[in-house]
């Protein structure tokens, strides 16, 4: 069993979310894989990043989905600084 921690949500909630995603998206991604070293070398120099907002994006063209993920102050609103997009899409059997 997983500790929850604060504004988290419980495996059965998640599963039942992803769940009901797969069965209304089904010929779209199920997710993205970020690198945690990666996220904080690219947001490092931006103390007043407080929150991540992550935006789903298409590749003009090929229709490729990609995830674009900006910084945000305590605000809510983007620091439009630094933009990462390097989230790899998870294979067909995650």
């Amino acid at each position: 069993m997983h500790k929850m921690l604060q504004d988290t949500i419980s495996e059965s909630e998640a599963r039942s979310l992803t769940l009901e995603y797969r069965k209304n998206q089904s010929e779209l991604k199920k997710g993205f894989l970020f690198d945690k070293a990666q996220i904080d070398k690219t947001f490092t120099g931006q103390p007043e990043t407080t929150k991540f907002r992550a935006y789903l994006g298409q590749q003009c063209g090929t229709g490729k989905l990609q995830v674009v993920v900006v910084a945000a102050a305590a605000d809510e609103n983007d620091i439009l600084d630094t933009f990462y997009d390097k989230a790899d899409p998870c294979p067909n059997y995650t």
